[in-house]
């Protein structure tokens, strides 16, 4: 499969069953970042401005390199993992959380408790939390993420949580990839919905696609 190739590629070995199916969820789970994120919308731009269609995946995954839900995070935070999963999570993210009150945030600058850890769009990013609930109730025995799910009990009452690329580092931790290739595969792995997003909105404006809005304002093809 698919999957078992790119494990392959990336480890030297074919995965187990269990590798292969948590590999194969959190794929799926990074595919689509959504047209929220900055990497989406540069691409949706690149799209509007009829950049040649062979620059839309270098655009996107040039922005989707960066520090803020990208792949610099995802790797700082599989470094977190990797240093601090022995240690007791609760007591580590009262301190943490201390640290970031005392400390001076720019306007508008994100809330990071650690590396793929804090706030997003000024509150819990309700789609993570969701995400990574779902998965470790599918995955019991997912070690790093067991942790992330006890680091992120301490911040609730902070409006703070979970951030996609502490997921994709969860995951990729406990699969064995290191920090560049855990980067790598974040944008790898969401390549597909840049793609569908550049080739969507370009659709639109070519007018092979007309959109209408309804009373309330929705767009509906």
């Amino acid at each position: 499969s698919l999957v078992e190739v790119v494990f392959c590629l990336l480890k030297g070995e074919l995965p187990g069953a269990g590798q292969a199916a948590q590999l194969q969820q959190i794929l799926i789970l990074l595919a689509n970042p959504g047209p929220r994120h900055a990497a989406t919308r540069a691409v949706m731009n690149a799209s509007v401005s009829r950049t040649d269609p062979l620059h839309f995946l270098p655009i996107g995954l040039a922005l989707l390199g960066g520090e803020h839900l990208g792949a610099a995070q995802v790797r700082n935070a599989i470094k977190f993992l990797r240093k601090n999963i022995r240690k007791d999570p609760l007591t580590l993210c009262a301190q943490l959380s201390q640290e970031l009150q005392d400390k001076p945030l720019a306007e508008g600058e994100p809330m990071c408790v650690a590396p793929g850890f804090g706030s997003c769009f000024g509150g819990v990013d309700t789609f993570a939390d969701a995400a990574a609930q779902r998965l470790h109730k599918s995955f019991p025995d997912n070690e790093a993420l067991a942790w992330g799910v006890a680091f992120v009990k301490g911040m609730r009452n902070s409006n703070l949580g979970w951030q996609m690329p502490g997921i994709a580092a969860a995951m990729f931790t406990e699969l064995g990839f290191t920090p560049n290739v855990g980067a790598g595969l974040y944008q790898l792995a969401s390549s597909p919905g840049l793609l569908a997003h550049a080739i969507e909105i370009g659709r639109a404006i070519r007018g092979d696609v007309l959109v209408k809005f309804d009373g309330n304002g929705l767009g509906v093809a």
